[in-house]
């Protein structure tokens, strides 16, 4: 094996390295994503804030949100009454 390709298998390593924490710490984040949004909304933030905190679009908050309220229902994360609350919130009552 040549010095070149030495060093271009640790830099290939490397890299892999840091693509395999960067790829956990986006699971991590994406994970604790809407549990942050519902507690967000229940102590007052809008749906356009929280929206333009995350860069999205409203249609793409409403489009994960039912997804995300089933979710920490299961987990026991929020209530019933929460759950509505945060239904009607980012539904606007539809």
């Amino acid at each position: 094996m040549t010095v070149v390709d030495r060093r271009s298998r640790e830099v290939a390593n490397s890299a892999l390295a840091q693509l395999g924490r960067n790829a956990a710490l986006v699971r991590r984040v994406e994970a604790e994503r809407p549990w942050l949004v519902a507690q967000a909304l229940l102590t007052g933030a809008t749906p356009e804030q929280v929206v333009e905190t995350l860069g999205w679009e409203l249609s793409d908050l409403q489009f994960a949100f039912r997804r995300w309220v089933i979710k920490l229902r299961e987990q026991n994360r929020i209530s019933d009454g929460q759950n509505e609350a945060l239904l009607v919130t980012v539904y606007g009552g539809r």
